[in-house]
């Protein structure tokens, strides 16, 4: 097929010599629907492969306009262009246009780019598109034969899948669209047949068509009517069967409300399906509520019908990908037609996560549902370019999209609104507001037909944005990040990098969807580039917002237009949060950083939450994405001068601190052990307090994660004497849970922080925490060396207390290796000096372990007597904790003499007095020593009650895997059997 002719001053002018030369201009077709043909003058071209064939496609996409030839080489070699490419595409011009022979003049050299030059009738794609819009015109007017026959010359011109055979990003996206416009096409003139009475025509058309699409509802509806009026109602059926199982296994959704009306119709052979009214029930052929159905009108009238049919979605992203639940959930709402108003769906999420990307995905999706059309309008309510679009020129410019005349246009917000409402009523329309600031702003812009959806998209949570669904998206899981990267960069090339590669690049980007554009499009773009590479630099938190830009795609820019819609004092405490060195915050932490009271604190963070710069996983716990932190600690080093930076961190770890020293009396009190060598602990007015053991466990359990990067950011502000301390207090708990690796880092971490302050005092404290620790980790001999090393620099400064702790912890560690009489002697060298300097817990606590030896050594006389005295002096002097574990010794020791019934009382009442304090940690044990006492007593069933408590009070204290447990489990599986 010939188009028209080239224009003369599209390339340099014949010669007479050419042998095709005529004296005319010569006629040039190209031909995209199908495999790429192209004629000079009627006859065929021979084309190159399939390089030289997809640079010709790139050039016919951008017809009239220069194409760059880094464009084209990334067509030709999508995955590693060769260093000759420049001169390959050069050379592939050429061939081109010797190709083209006569008409080789269309293609154009301009600098280092090119363009195609062809009239709007040579390309069979630009011919389609003109048909088809004009036989969808006249079908909306009710010219039913002229549609139908212009519809039918626009699908003549197909020979197959667009572009076929051709592979490419950009000619892939443009036969994506091609193929969905033969697809519209083919409905309408399905339905111009069916309006013309041509049953049989339509129904073999739409039957062969629906094979290949059984999730295009629109057509499986037109499908199911012609093939019902044609009386092939069983064929009907089955279509709907075969829609319905496909819709289930691809998308997981079920038939729309009207393919599903429609079965039931046919179902019960209901004679409406005979009628027109069918027809405009259904919208067959553009029929709509209240259209003409008697076939041919007047120009006249038809042009009063005219309805226009806006089709405004910008281009779906061909990379698009994850989001699958969220992609369901407005697929099933879009979907559903049983609500009383407008369908509405209200997205947010933190700058850059890709709210729009799935909004216009989603939207391409259901448009088929809206036939009446598809608006979108950029509200800009967050933008660099300026004020939030007022919701009157919004109004107006979707009016104007409606076929209203500027002059018809009132100028009231109200007035406009009302006038909105009304064209769309009755009619199914689909419309999208991206980026929105407020529901203020969006609420006037609501169709009021139940029959229209509108999605919406803003960074902020639209709370108050009456009968919408809220959806607030995520930053990516991991596997869909890599899946992203995958998708734009080309997993052929994501294959040849090392396995964790893709990892670690998505983890640096937070898997935030702008951050891995951004950062796989460069990649893309250079081809030298290796993952690893871009790893090294996305580390370097100094320049980690120069590698995430591209363009005009910035993710600093993107999280700027947030804070600068923040007031001033949300942009403080945003700017304070980020330096927050726990992975997570409550509100007195806050607080202490904003310094505000807490009511203030939790405005403030609430703000950031509703314009999702903070995340809030329970009540009054928040975090922040690590790129929001990135970014937020570079505006509070430029924006807040050093002294209150460090005046904020003062805050802060007095806070922790305060708080920490008060949950641990609660969990830990029996201080004589481990205390902190009786330095005080500041006063914060930010500070926590505790009513009992349960709301101090509670505060432990959600923030223990925090302390060690509290410890880290306390060495690097340089709070070393306060961080030792700390560290103790929070070694305490790490005892009590077994976190016996964290403890390590920890003290190993205080024991440096005291070194450098040079405090004996505060040196030899941190290397006692420090054996402890290894003690707990069974590295005895260690442990002993660094006991005896605390012993020896205690004695320098006259702390008998802590050469007691020392050399009583250095006892126990002789037992436990298994040297009974080394650990006597040790422990009862602490007993003595601890008598004689009025130390009475610390002898307590020496008797108390004297006495669980002589019941190991089966010494049990001598073991009582050391336990009586242990629990005297801990009753005496109000040590509930550890007058229970010499209970619990104490019946450890009867029950081994053979006295279990008085050792079941015993251990009730360590229950009892540990009941009282609300210390839980010892609790399990004594369930578990009464459970072997009743064993020996032969009630197994009370045994077992036991053992079932101390699993459950162990799950409790976090302990899910123990020795301890598994012997528990152990028992009770024994017993089941």
């Amino acid at each position: 097929m010939t188009a028209g002719p080239l224009p003369e001053s599209a390339g340099s002018p014949r010669t007479p010599g050419d042998p095709a030369h005529t004296g005319h201009p010569s006629q040039l077709g190209f031909f995209v629907l199908g495999p790429l043909e192209a004629q000079v003058d009627g006859v065929p071209v021979r084309l190159g492969g399939r390089r030289e064939q997809r640079l010709l496609a790139c050039l016919l996409i951008n017809a009239g306009r220069l194409v760059p030839a880094s464009y084209l080489i990334g067509t030709m070699w999508p995955d590693r262009p060769p260093k000759t490419a420049v001169r390959q595409v050069s050379n592939a011009i050429a061939r081109l246009r010797h190709d083209l022979g006569v008409a080789r003049s269309a293609v154009v050299t301009t600098g280092s780019a090119y363009r195609i030059v062809t009239s709007s009738a040579s390309v069979d794609s630009v011919r389609f598109e003109a048909d088809y819009r004009q036989g969808a015109e006249l079908l909306a007017a009710g010219l039913i034969s002229q549609a139908a026959a212009k519809l039918t010359d626009a699908l003549a011109l197909w020979r197959g899948p667009a572009f076929d055979g051709l592979e490419g990003d950009a000619i892939e996206q443009t036969a994506r669209r091609l193929d969905e416009e033969r697809l519209a096409a083919s409905e309408l003139l399905i339905g111009a047949r069916l309006r013309l009475g041509e049953t049989e025509a339509a129904a073999r058309q739409a039957f062969d068509l629906a094979a290949w699409h059984p999730t295009r509802e629109t057509l499986q509806r037109l499908t199911m009517l012609a093939l019902y009026r044609a009386g092939r109602g069983a064929d009907a059926l089955r279509t709907f069967d075969r829609s319905r199982m496909a819709l289930a296994e691809e998308l997981g959704v079920d038939p729309g409300t009207e393919l599903s009306a429609l079965h039931q119709q046919i179902l019960r052979t209901d004679p409406e399906l005979m009628e027109d009214g069918a027809l405009v029930r259904y919208g067959v052929g553009g029929l709509r509520a209240g259209a003409d159905t008697g076939g041919r009108r007047e120009d006249a009238d038809a042009q009063k019908a005219l309805f226009p049919r806006p089709a405004q979605l910008p281009a779906d992203l061909p990379a698009f990908g994850g989001r699958a639940a969220e992609l369901r959930t407005v697929l099933e709402i879009g979907r559903d037609g049983s609500l009383a108003g407008p369908r509405l769906i209200a997205i947010d999420g933190m700058p850059g996560v890709g709210k729009t990307a799935l909004a216009v995905h989603a939207a391409h999706l259901l448009a088929p549902q809206f036939p009446d059309g598809q608006l979108f309008v950029n509200l800009e309510g967050f933008s660099p370019a300026g004020d939030p679009v007022d919701p009157a020129a919004a109004l107006e410019a979707l009016l104007r999209s409606l076929g209203i005349q500027g002059s018809d246009i009132p100028a009231g917000t109200d007035q406009r609104a009302a006038l909105f409402r009304s064209c769309l009523a009755g009619k199914r329309v689909l419309l999208v507001l991206d980026n929105a600031i407020s529901a203020a702003q969006v609420s006037p812009l609501l169709p009021g037909a139940a029959s229209c959806c509108v999605l919406i998209t803003s960074r902020t949570r639209l709370a108050d944005l009456d009968g919408a669904e809220l959806l607030s998206l995520e930053p990516f899981s991991r596997a869909d990040a890599v899946d992203l990267l995958g998708r734009i960069v080309g997993p052929s090339r994501l294959r040849k990098e090392s396995p964790d590669a893709a990892d670690q690049v998505a983890s640096l980007c937070g898997d935030l969807p702008l951050a891995l554009a951004v950062t796989a499009s460069r990649l893309r773009a250079r081809s030298s580039w290796t993952l690893d590479f871009v790893a090294r630099q996305l580390r370097d938190e100094r320049n980690r917002f120069g590698e995430l830009t591209a363009g005009e795609r910035d993710v600093a820019g993107a999280f700027r237009v947030s804070y600068l819609n923040l007031t001033e004092a949300e942009r403080r405490v945003f700017r304070r949060l980020s330096h927050h060195p726990g992975a997570a915050f409550d509100l007195h932490s806050t607080a202490a950083l904003a310094e505000v009271n807490l009511a203030e604190a939790r405005r403030l963070a609430e703000r950031l939450v509703d314009v999702n710069l903070l995340r809030q996983p329970s009540m009054d716990r928040y975090e922040m994405h690590d790129l929001l932190r990135s970014y937020g600690r570079e505006l509070l080093l430029a924006e807040e001068p050093e002294h209150q930076r460090e005046a904020m961190m003062r805050r802060l770890f007095d806070y922790y601190r305060c708080t920490v020293a008060a949950a641990m009396e609660f969990i830990d009190p029996d201080s004589e052990e481990e205390s902190g060598g009786g330095l005080e602990v500041p006063k914060s007015e930010y500070g926590q307090s505790f009513a009992d053991y349960d709301q101090a466990a509670q505060w432990m359990d959600a923030h223990w994660q925090n302390v060690l990067p509290v410890a880290v950011a306390m060495n690097n502000h340089q709070h070393y004497s306060d961080l030792v301390p700390f560290c103790s207090s929070v070694w305490r708990y790490f005892d009590n849970r077994g976190y016996y690796r964290q403890a390590r880092e920890l003290e190993t971490l205080a024991l440096s922080a005291a070194r450098v302050t040079g405090s004996v005092v505060l040196e030899y404290q941190a290397l006692h925490m420090y054996a402890l620790t290894l003690w707990r980790l069974n590295e005895f001999t260690e442990a002993n060396r660094l006991f005896n090393e605390v012993f020896e620099l205690a004695a320098t400064t006259g702390d008998v207390r802590m050469q007691c702790r020392a050399r009583g912890n250095s006892g126990v560690t002789h037992w436990l290796k298994g040297e009974s009489d080394e650990a006597i002697e040790h422990l009862g060298w602490v007993r003595e000096t601890a008598h004689a300097h009025g130390s009475v817990l610390i002898e307590a606590r020496a008797r108390h372990r004297i006495g669980l030896i002589h019941t190991e050594n089966r010494r049990y006389p001598e073991a009582a007597e050391e336990l009586d005295q242990a629990l005297r002096l801990a009753h005496d002097n109000e040590s509930p904790d550890l007058e229970a574990e010499c209970f619990l010794a104490l019946g450890i020791n009867s029950r081994e003499l053979g006295d279990a019934a008085l050792a079941v009382t015993q251990f009730t009442t360590a229950v009892e007095v540990l009941d009282s304090t609300g210390n839980r940690s010892m609790l399990p044990i004594a369930h578990k020593e009464m459970a072997i006492a009743f064993d020996i007593l032969g009630e197994r069933s009370k045994a077992d009650r036991h053992r079932r408590f101390a699993l459950r009070l162990y799950t409790d204290l976090g302990i899910a895997d123990s020795a301890e447990v598994r012997e528990l489990k152990r028992r009770l599986n024994d017993h089941s059997a």
